[in-house]
């Protein structure tokens, strides 16, 4: 399964070499992903969930579907709909661990300049 994850050149950087840190969200805590590109690059144009991401990496990742859940918003959430296309690797907040999916950069992982968006 193809997604994307939108987040800063240094943590794009550190996702690479490392993995994905999970993080808390609507969701829970896990990692996450887009399931549309143009979502993806939505989201990096309003400078992420908070408006504060200024210079935006979007990396494509391969994950097996069984890694991932959709995300459902609860009804009450003020913007539902802007989780359409918004899927999360679940982790365990309690775990030191890293997510490390098959991934690569758009739109180059071997390019060491982090192109941003």
């Amino acid at each position: 399964m193809r997604l994307w994850h939108v987040t800063s050149p240094d943590a794009a950087a550190a996702i690479l070499e490392e993995g994905f840190l999970g993080g808390w969200g609507d969701a829970g805590f896990g990692v996450y992903l887009f399931a549309d590109l143009g979502a993806a690059e939505d989201y990096a144009a309003d400078g992420g969930w908070d408006g504060s991401l200024t210079e935006a990496v979007i990396l494509e990742i391969e994950a097996e579907l069984a890694e991932i859940d959709i995300v459902i918003p609860d009804p009450g959430w003020p913007n539902p709909e802007d989780y359409e296309h918004v899927r999360w690797h679940p982790m365990d907040p309690d775990e030191d661990e890293t997510w490390p999916p098959a991934r690569r950069i758009l739109p180059d992982d071997t390019d060491p300049a982090l192109e941003t968006k």
